[in-house]
Protein backbone atom coordinates (compact mmCIF):
# COMPACT_ATOMS: atom_id res chain seq x y z
CA UNK A 1 0.00 0.00 0.00
CA UNK A 2 1.01 3.63 -0.48
CA UNK A 3 0.92 3.87 3.43
CA UNK A 4 3.63 1.65 3.78
CA UNK A 5 6.00 2.74 1.44
CA UNK A 6 5.48 6.36 2.86
CA UNK A 7 5.97 4.83 6.28
CA UNK A 8 9.15 2.91 5.22
CA UNK A 9 11.26 5.43 3.16
CA UNK A 10 12.03 7.90 5.61
CA UNK A 11 13.72 5.65 8.18
CA UNK A 12 15.38 3.92 5.09
CA UNK A 13 17.60 7.50 4.75
CA UNK A 14 18.39 7.80 8.52
CA UNK A 15 18.85 3.98 9.37
CA UNK A 16 22.41 3.31 8.20
CA UNK A 17 23.94 5.94 9.56
CA UNK A 18 22.12 6.40 13.02
CA UNK A 19 22.80 2.92 14.79
CA UNK A 20 26.18 2.33 13.25
CA UNK A 21 28.02 4.70 15.70
CA UNK A 22 26.24 5.53 19.11
CA UNK A 23 28.43 2.84 21.01
CA UNK A 24 31.77 4.19 19.37
CA UNK A 25 33.87 7.56 20.31
CA UNK A 26 33.75 9.78 17.48
CA UNK A 27 36.73 10.30 15.43
CA UNK A 28 39.64 12.95 15.96
CA UNK A 29 38.01 15.46 13.47
CA UNK A 30 35.14 15.43 15.77
CA UNK A 31 36.52 15.73 18.70
CA UNK A 32 37.84 18.77 17.65
CA UNK A 33 34.62 20.69 16.91
CA UNK A 34 34.67 20.68 20.64
CA UNK A 35 36.98 23.79 21.45
CA UNK A 36 38.53 23.07 24.79
CA UNK A 37 41.60 26.39 25.56
CA UNK A 38 43.91 27.13 28.40
CA UNK A 39 42.44 29.65 31.08
CA UNK A 40 43.72 31.28 34.07
CA UNK A 41 41.33 32.29 36.78
CA UNK A 42 41.41 35.88 37.45
CA UNK A 43 38.92 36.64 39.94
CA UNK A 44 36.74 34.10 42.12
CA UNK A 45 33.94 34.70 44.56
CA UNK A 46 31.16 32.52 45.76
CA UNK A 47 27.48 32.38 44.17
CA UNK A 48 25.06 34.53 46.65
CA UNK A 49 22.40 31.85 46.05
CA UNK A 50 23.83 28.70 45.90
CA UNK A 51 26.42 27.14 48.28
CA UNK A 52 28.20 24.53 46.37
CA UNK A 53 28.88 27.14 43.06
CA UNK A 54 32.11 29.21 42.34
CA UNK A 55 31.60 32.11 40.24
CA UNK A 56 34.71 32.51 38.21
CA UNK A 57 36.64 35.11 35.61
CA UNK A 58 38.51 33.34 33.31
CA UNK A 59 41.23 34.77 30.78
CA UNK A 60 41.25 32.44 27.91
CA UNK A 61 42.82 35.68 25.59
CA UNK A 62 39.40 37.43 24.78
CA UNK A 63 38.97 40.83 25.10
CA UNK A 64 37.01 40.44 28.00
CA UNK A 65 37.44 37.55 30.75
CA UNK A 66 35.03 34.68 31.01
CA UNK A 67 32.35 34.33 33.37
CA UNK A 68 32.12 30.44 34.22
CA UNK A 69 30.46 29.32 37.49
CA UNK A 70 31.66 25.70 38.55
CA UNK A 71 29.99 23.21 41.60
CA UNK A 72 33.53 23.14 42.95
CA UNK A 73 33.04 24.82 46.68
CA UNK A 74 32.95 21.49 48.68
CA UNK A 75 36.31 20.64 46.77
CA UNK A 76 38.61 23.58 46.28
CA UNK A 77 39.17 27.01 48.52
CA UNK A 78 38.59 30.82 46.78
CA UNK A 79 43.09 30.81 47.18
CA UNK A 80 43.06 27.59 45.46
CA UNK A 81 41.21 28.87 42.57
CA UNK A 82 42.78 32.16 42.24
CA UNK A 83 45.36 32.42 39.37
CA UNK A 84 44.95 28.59 38.69
CA UNK A 85 45.53 27.69 35.20
CA UNK A 86 42.52 25.50 33.72
CA UNK A 87 41.36 23.90 30.96
CA UNK A 88 37.71 24.82 29.53
CA UNK A 89 35.36 24.42 27.04
CA UNK A 90 34.78 27.32 25.63
CA UNK A 91 32.21 26.83 22.79
CA UNK A 92 28.97 25.62 24.98
CA UNK A 93 26.23 27.85 24.78
CA UNK A 94 26.20 30.31 27.58
CA UNK A 95 23.45 29.01 30.39
CA UNK A 96 21.98 30.27 33.47
CA UNK A 97 22.76 28.92 37.08
CA UNK A 98 20.78 29.79 39.84
CA UNK A 99 20.22 33.42 37.82
CA UNK A 100 23.83 34.29 36.75
CA UNK A 101 25.74 33.66 33.15
CA UNK A 102 27.97 30.90 32.69
CA UNK A 103 29.73 30.51 29.57
CA UNK A 104 31.39 27.59 29.48
CA UNK A 105 32.97 24.90 31.88
CA UNK A 106 35.68 24.18 33.69
CA UNK A 107 37.06 20.67 33.11
CA UNK A 108 38.02 18.21 36.21
CA UNK A 109 38.61 14.62 37.20
CA UNK A 110 36.63 13.04 39.32
CA UNK A 111 36.39 9.51 41.41
CA UNK A 112 33.11 7.03 40.72
CA UNK A 113 31.75 8.42 44.10
CA UNK A 114 32.55 12.24 43.07
CA UNK A 115 33.63 12.98 46.56
CA UNK A 116 37.37 13.62 44.92
CA UNK A 117 37.27 16.32 42.49
CA UNK A 118 40.19 17.41 40.60
CA UNK A 119 40.44 20.42 38.13
CA UNK A 120 43.00 19.37 35.21
CA UNK A 121 46.09 21.03 34.97
CA UNK A 122 47.81 22.41 32.02
CA UNK A 123 51.89 21.76 31.66
CA UNK A 124 53.98 24.72 32.88
CA UNK A 125 54.57 27.02 29.69
CA UNK A 126 51.09 26.80 28.37
CA UNK A 127 49.93 30.14 27.12
CA UNK A 128 46.89 31.54 28.02
CA UNK A 129 44.09 30.90 25.27
CA UNK A 130 46.30 27.93 23.53
CA UNK A 131 43.81 25.17 22.02
CA UNK A 132 43.98 21.42 23.41
CA UNK A 133 44.79 19.20 21.15
CA UNK A 134 45.04 15.32 21.07
CA UNK A 135 48.74 13.93 21.15
CA UNK A 136 48.27 12.56 17.12
CA UNK A 137 45.63 15.25 16.17
CA UNK A 138 46.30 18.99 16.18
CA UNK A 139 42.52 20.82 16.73
CA UNK A 140 43.55 24.04 15.78
CA UNK A 141 43.00 23.19 12.15
CA UNK A 142 39.20 22.73 12.74
CA UNK A 143 36.72 25.13 13.72
CA UNK A 144 34.64 24.70 16.71
CA UNK A 145 31.18 23.60 16.62
CA UNK A 146 29.34 27.08 17.06
CA UNK A 147 27.94 27.05 20.67
CA UNK A 148 25.07 29.30 19.68
CA UNK A 149 23.37 27.14 17.20
CA UNK A 150 20.67 24.75 18.98
CA UNK A 151 21.79 21.07 19.31
CA UNK A 152 25.15 21.62 19.01
CA UNK A 153 26.51 18.26 21.00
CA UNK A 154 30.24 17.75 20.20
CA UNK A 155 31.29 18.20 23.60
CA UNK A 156 28.24 15.59 24.67
CA UNK A 157 29.16 13.17 21.87
CA UNK A 158 32.27 13.09 23.08
CA UNK A 159 32.51 13.54 26.51
CA UNK A 160 31.52 9.75 27.45
CA UNK A 161 34.94 9.48 25.72
CA UNK A 162 36.84 11.22 28.24
CA UNK A 163 39.17 9.95 31.36
CA UNK A 164 42.70 9.90 33.01
CA UNK A 165 45.30 7.17 32.58
CA UNK A 166 47.02 5.30 34.78
CA UNK A 167 49.65 8.23 34.66
CA UNK A 168 46.40 10.74 35.32
CA UNK A 169 46.94 12.07 31.92
CA UNK A 170 43.72 13.66 30.50
CA UNK A 171 42.43 11.08 27.13
CA UNK A 172 40.05 11.26 24.90
CA UNK A 173 39.31 7.53 23.85
CA UNK A 174 42.90 6.87 25.19
CA UNK A 175 44.47 9.60 23.24
CA UNK A 176 46.40 12.29 25.35
CA UNK A 177 45.20 15.71 25.51
CA UNK A 178 48.46 18.44 25.29
CA UNK A 179 49.01 21.69 24.17
CA UNK A 180 52.53 22.52 23.00
CA UNK A 181 53.98 22.39 25.92
CA UNK A 182 53.03 18.30 26.82
CA UNK A 183 50.05 16.35 28.19
CA UNK A 184 47.44 17.90 30.46
CA UNK A 185 47.17 15.82 33.98
CA UNK A 186 44.79 15.76 37.25
CA UNK A 187 47.01 15.91 39.97
CA UNK A 188 46.14 12.88 41.41
CA UNK A 189 43.12 10.41 40.14
CA UNK A 190 43.63 8.22 37.83
CA UNK A 191 41.61 5.99 35.78
CA UNK A 192 38.85 8.92 36.56
CA UNK A 193 35.74 10.22 34.72
CA UNK A 194 36.84 13.50 33.09
CA UNK A 195 34.05 16.25 32.55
Amino acid sequence: SSEGDAAAAPPAEKKPEEPAEPAGPPPAEEFAKTELRVGQIVEVWPHPEADKLWCEKIDIGEEEPRQILSGLREFYSEEEMKDKKVVIVANLKRSKLRGMDSSGMVLCASNEAHDKVELLSPPEGTEIGERVSLENFDCSEVAPANAKKKGNSAWRAVAPFMKTNSDGVATYDGTPLVTKAGPIKAPSLKDCHVG
